[in-house]
């Protein structure tokens, strides 16, 4: 049996069924094994202890309690008491003289020599000791004796009994069902807090409601001394129906103490409660919780507590404005923003700069700069002037939502207010004025920021260098920077060495190089890089080896690292003779080349044309369970198809299958193609199958080329397959596969599935090639789906294409033939109104058609299908006054 189990019980009946159970089995040592199965404290041991003298089985009662004291479990006078009681109940009274003397002994209470210790445990259970009197019973007649002491002497009480047995049995009951909220109160009253907080755990597990009144004293406490808040936290989640007793000053606390710790949850219980009892939050207690939604809660919390407290007129501190203004516009709540911004406006009039700055800084920096601007533009109106402040935010706005016309409109406007950017925006705007060839205007703001920023002449100078290393101009500047006294840092230099990289001027790389050692700046990896390259394609390869070497020796980047890079150019430049070289310099200082190095020397080799090296390499690198980059196994792949080794190709592939590494795109398409140009179609195949069955497919996998190359062979089942395959890995194919396999469908006359593909296609988005929609509009018409041919027609139109003049003439063709004039007629005038004309022979043949068309009904439709023919062909009817046009139709059809 489980404690928790017998808790949510109740105690109080699970105790009297436990003693009635062992008391009708005479099985007392069930009491036992339900305590060692059990974690009781000492109230539930003060409870079984009184429940079992109450019974009459008083020894059970006195095991308990000694097995309660080996536990380590301290008793307390409640505990006595109910040794008390229950040994006067069982008349046991030389067990209670020896429980008075214990107590005297633990200091519970005082003792004289000279006191009875049976008066002082009366004096203890509040029972008159002058009233009630132990007697020997010495009658000759009828015994009196009730109860014999250890010498055999019979005994018996001399007093009220009913009164004796009522107090009694009422300690030994108030044990049992005990009063948690009076023992709460009495340790407060005490000072022990920590004692009142465990009782009021106590009652939980008793099945005991803590009082509201109780309740809220324990909270006040714990309030006022700020210490086991973690203990109130605890209880009340344990008991949650306890929130709706507390008061609101409580409440209000409570949701303050929750939100400073992030507990969102509770505090919306909390918070929910005082909603629907209609309290008030405080100010403190509405900016503590919206800031804790701020950090965990959810939309639609915050906008239900936004709306409460606005509704009571709440304002945040101004601390807390700039994180509640970023949560409103990022959650695009750009008028509740704007509302709350006008009312600290109105309540702090003093601090309406810093609100504004606030706001202005919050809306630029969220997307918000155009709504900004035209604030700015209105108080602008109003005749106040914008400071530097509102105009930075605006630039770095408008910069970061990519408007940059717009923010060098407000830099210019700045300027001629005679308002300085920071340096911050100076920077920002820098790169741009370069780009726009506004030099003069770069070199003001120079000078200006010269003038306001002079201890950041190294990064104003940085910028320019940056902006202006490609547009030749950059020696002014640096003949300005030298002319101000400011030394290039290591930055500097580096930029200048990959710019003059860039521009193809080896000569003056060289020049900054030595520039740089002589004054001891690093030398970055970057710019390491820029000159090898350039020195490797002018034919230096030699400079470009010392250069290594002083790198290795100069500066404490990867010793791999710059070899790559080394090789990398020398690959490039068809200078592999130096590779084995710098490989032994490697393999002489231990450094295991990485997965890098080894797809350079597998792609170098095979550009300079040492396929065998390469392939070497390639094995090497599998064998020491290095993945090769899609790049270095597709050239390889190449190499083997076109020299016809196939059986190496797919030796390769197998080891790259029994480390399970997907293969990419390019070289599954490689394989299959290679298989297919030599006409082993179905092994092409069979790779493709064993590279789905094995789930050697990336997520990323794209057949496009492999798709329409099976189309070319007309293995039409495996593209479908194919389309499939990377449809189920949500990778669109494009227009040319889906073009593919409706052309190869409809000449094949599979005109439905080359229409469902179609269908396919514009679901998502893909715009078919003209000549896909000529075939499938033509052989529509000739398998008699005119009215799909038609539908095809107008999903052009919808899509804004222009289907040509052959597609509308085979739809009405085909409408003339199936002798339907009024489809034809509709298709004509379209056919007309995209500025086709439609022909003397289209026409007559029309109108031949109506010769043979039912007149006897009158004509009326038929000759409504003329009037119109002729009408769009340019033709007018002159309609005579007296004759009705019905008339006159017919009179020109039978003239026709």
């Amino acid at each position: 049996m489980h404690w928790v189990y017998i808790m949510k019980l109740g105690l109080h009946q699970v105790l009297k069924f436990v003693i009635r159970f062992c008391i009708l089995s005479a099985r007392s040592s069930a009491l036992e094994n339900l305590t060692r199965g059990l974690e009781p404290d000492v109230w539930t041991y003060n409870a079984l202890i009184a429940a079992l003298f109450k019974e009459g089985m008083w020894k059970q009662a006195q095991a308990i309690f000694l097995e309660m004291i080996d536990r380590g479990i301290k008793a307390y006078v409640s505990t006595f008491k109910v040794l008390l009681a229950g040994y006067c109940k069982a008349r046991q009274f030389e067990e209670v003289k020896a429980t008075i003397r214990e107590m005297a002994n633990l200091g519970l209470i005082k003792l004289s020599l000279s006191e009875d210790p049976l008066c002082k445990a009366f004096e203890v259970l509040h029972i008159n000791p002058l009233t009630t009197r132990i007697r020997r019973d010495n009658h000759a007649g009828l015994s009196l004796a009730e109860f014999y002491d250890n010498l055999g002497n019979g005994l018996y009480l001399q007093t009220d009994e009913d009164d004796f047995e009522l107090k009694i049995t009422e300690v030994l009951e108030e044990s049992i069902t005990l009063d948690f909220n009076i023992l709460i109160m009495n340790e407060m009253s005490n000072g022990s807090l920590k004692k009142s907080l465990a009782l009021a755990n106590q009652a939980f597990q008793w099945g005991q409601e803590v009082s509201s009144s109780t309740l809220t004293c324990l909270i006040r406490e714990v309030r006022e001394s700020g210490c086991h808040i973690k203990s109130i936290i605890s209880l009340l989640e344990k008991m949650p129906q306890l929130y709706k007793q507390l008061d609101h000053e409580t409440l209000n606390w409570l949701l303050q103490v929750y939100s400073k710790k992030g507990l969102t949850y509770q505090g919306g219980l909390v918070f929910e409660i005082m909603l629907l009892r209609h309290l008030s939050f405080s100010d403190i207690t509405c900016s503590a919780f919206l800031m804790c939604i701020c950090k965990k809660g959810n939309i639609e919390a915050f906008q239900i507590c936004w709306r409460s407290a606005r509704t009571g007129g709440w304002l945040p501190n101004i601390k807390d404005v700039e994180p509640l203004v970023d949560y409103l516009l990022q959650h695009k709540m750009l008028n509740e923003a704007l509302e709350l911004h006008k009312s600290l406006v109105e309540a702090h009039p003093h601090m309406s700069s810093d609100i504004n700055h606030i706001f202005v800084h919050e809306l630029c920096a969220l997307g918000y700069t155009g709504v900004v601007h035209v604030w700015v533009r209105r108080v602008q109106n109003e005749g106040h002037i914008m400071d530097q402040t509102a105009y930075d935010n605006l630039i770095e706005g408008f910069f970061q939502e990519k408007q940059i016309s717009d923010a060098l409109r407000i830099y210019d406007e700045m300027l001629a207010l005679n308002v300085h950017p920071s340096l911050t925006v100076s920077v920002l705007v820098i790169p741009h004025l370069c780009k726009t060839n506004q030099f003069d205007k770069v070199m003001s703001l120079k000078d200006l920021c010269l003038q306001r920023y002079p201890s950041e002449l190294l990064v104003i100078y940085k910028a320019l260098i940056l902006s202006l290393s490609k547009t030749g101009k950059i020696a002014v500047i640096l003949r300005s920077m030298m002319m101000d006294g400011v030394s290039p840092d290591t930055e500097i230099f580096n930029l200048l060495i990959r710019d003059r990289c860039q521009m193809d001027d080896l000569e003056k790389a060289l020049e900054l190089f030595g520039v740089m050692i002589r004054q001891n700046a690093s030398f970055e990896i970057p710019s390491y890089g820029n000159l090898v390259k350039l020195l490797c394609l002018r034919g230096n390869v030699r400079w470009a080896l010392n250069l290594r070497v002083f790198m290795l020796l100069e500066t404490e980047s990867p010793i791999l690292t710059i070899s790559n890079i080394l090789l990398f150019y020398l690959f490039k430049t068809r200078n592999g003779c130096y590779v084995e070289k710098i490989l032994c310099e490697l393999q002489e200082k231990g450094i295991s080349i990485d997965t890098v190095t080894y797809d350079y020397l597998v792609q170098g080799y095979c550009h300079c044309g040492d396929a065998s090296k390469s392939l070497m390499n390639l094995i090497t690198m599998i064998s020491k369970e290095l993945k090769p980059s899609p790049r270095s196994l597709r050239m390889v792949v190449s190499f083997l198809f076109d020299e016809g080794m196939l059986e190496k190709a797919f030796s390769v592939i197998r080891e790259m299958e029994l480390r399970g590494w997907i293969l990419s795109s390019t070289v599954q398409y490689r394989i299959a193609d290679g298989l297919l140009r030599r006409n082993k179609t179905y092994e092409a195949e069979s790779f493709l199958d064993q590279m789905a069955e094995k789930r050697l497919i990336g997520d990323n996998i794209d057949y496009n080329s492999l798709i329409k190359k099976l189309c070319c062979c007309g293995r039409l089942l495996k593209a479908v397959d194919l389309v499939n395959i990377m449809l189920r890995r949500e990778n669109i194919p494009d227009f040319m596969a889906y073009d593919s396999l409706i052309h190869v469908f409809s000449t094949s006359g599979k005109l439905d599935q080359a229409l469902d593909f179609h269908a396919e296609m514009l679901d998502y988005d893909i715009r078919p090639s003209d000549s896909t929609w000529d075939m499938l509009i033509q052989n529509s018409c000739k398998q008699g789906k005119t009215t799909e041919a038609e539908k095809l027609l107008d999903a052009m139109v919808q899509i804004g294409k222009v289907p040509t003049r052959e597609m509308y003439c085979s739809i009405v063709q085909r409408y003339r033939s199936e002798n339907n004039l009024v489809k034809a007629s509709s298709m004509l005038q379209a056919m007309q109104q995209c500025g086709y004309n439609a022909g003397f022979n289209m026409q007559w043949s029309l109108i031949c058609n109506l010769t043979n068309s039912d007149l006897k009904s009158g004509g009326n439709a038929d000759a409504r299908f003329l009037s119109n023919l002729l009408s769009e062909s340019g033709f007018s009817q002159s309609k005579k006054p007296n004759s009705s046009s019905g008339n006159f139709r017919s009179r020109d059809i039978q003239g026709f």
